[in-house]
């Protein structure tokens, strides 16, 4: 069977309040030259049986326990055939002509490897009833990084303004979100691994986005295309103790463990000397203040320094890989604000 030319590749736990409204979307979609993988991670809240009943033609992949965002993904992303994956989270919703948009974009922009729509927040009016609000408040339009080594998400909590209104080069793409062109990806595996798996989730997509700019691969946004997506943990800059404790305190202890130990995991593998020397009194302020604030409010996250120093000789041994023969630091160099 001819392999369609867009894969959709969806990864799921326990993630049936967001399931209806996003498969909805995309078996909307104007561009029909898709097929749809749910990798599921060991769902017990009725995901797989909702996805069997009523998308029969879509094909699931089922974990028996939790493997993670990152193998999960790489699990679908050595099935897929497909010229194109766009990685999808099950909380975001397309709407009618994305597909389309970001497809149409690709065939004709062929220096690009990765691609991402305006993304926009929705949130639900009340709880029980989940009634969704679809907002102009901006979710990402792409990846930025400050000298600081501080990715954060482009637009993200912004009034749709027109600030972002062309077509714009960006470091990377959320993985929310992200539409690859597959041939380019294939440039990214590493031992048979796309995402990093050590990271289990959270931040292999910035992981992926920076290994695609040391290997010359390009991402830019499409104002044209449109989505929604309920983030429950917000990756704006936040600068007083105030903020900082309460951005923290909305996301679980799980994921301020991964966020903090895969931060270090990013640097030791994607950084190169040369650029890290040249920001260094930037990124060892902001490592200063994160370890007091961790030690002093935060006790839980300290073994993340534990598993880092556990699991470096392993990033050492992929640093090598991924920058042996790479000489220039100049694709990093340019996005730091």
């Amino acid at each position: 069977m001819k392999s369609k030319k867009v894969s959709i590749n969806i990864v799921t736990w326990n993630s049936i309040t967001y399931l209806p409204d996003c498969l909805k979307s995309i078996f909307d979609q104007s561009f029909k030259d898709f097929q749809v993988l749910v990798i599921d991670n060991g769902s017990n809240d009725g995901t797989v049986d909702y996805i069997e009943k009523n998308y029969p033609e879509v094909k699931i992949l089922r974990n028996i326990h939790n493997l993670g965002y990152s193998r999960a993904h790489n699990q679908g992303l050595k099935l897929s055939k497909s010229d194109y994956i766009l990685i999808m989270n099950p909380d975001v919703i397309l709407t009618k002509n994305y597909l389309f948009e970001l497809y149409k974009n690709a065939e004709k922009m062929k220096v690009y490897s990765a691609f991402t729509g305006k993304i926009y927040k929705f949130h639900f009016k009340i709880d029980e009833l989940k009634e969704i609000v679809f907002t102009d408040i901006i979710d990402s339009v792409g990846i930025k990084v400050d000298r600081n080594r501080n990715f954060i998400n482009l637009g993200e909590n912004e009034k749709d303004t027109g600030q972002f209104k062309e077509k714009k080069d960006v470091f990377g793409i959320s993985g929310g979100l992200l539409f690859l062109r597959k041939k380019d990806v294939e440039l990214l595996n590493i031992n048979n691994e796309y995402f990093d798996e050590d990271f289990f989730v959270y931040k292999e997509d910035i992981d992926l986005a920076w290994r695609m700019n040391i290997n010359g691969l390009k991402s830019v946004f499409i104002p044209e295309a449109f989505a929604y997506h309920h983030r429950q943990a917000d990756q704006t800059e936040v600068k007083n103790i105030k903020s900082i404790r309460k951005n923290r305190r909305k996301k679980s202890n799980m994921i301020n463990y991964y966020s903090t130990r895969n931060h270090f995991f990013l640097m030791v593998k994607n950084d190169f000397l040369k650029n890290y020397f040249k920001d260094f009194l930037f990124i060892t302020w902001r490592e200063l203040k994160r370890f007091f604030y961790i030690l002093l409010f935060e006790f839980s996250s300290l073994k993340s320094y534990l598993n880092f120093f556990k699991l470096l000789p392993k990033m050492i041994k992929k640093r090598k890989m991924i920058l042996k023969d790479k000489k220039s630091a100049n694709n990093f160099r340019k996005w730091l604000s």
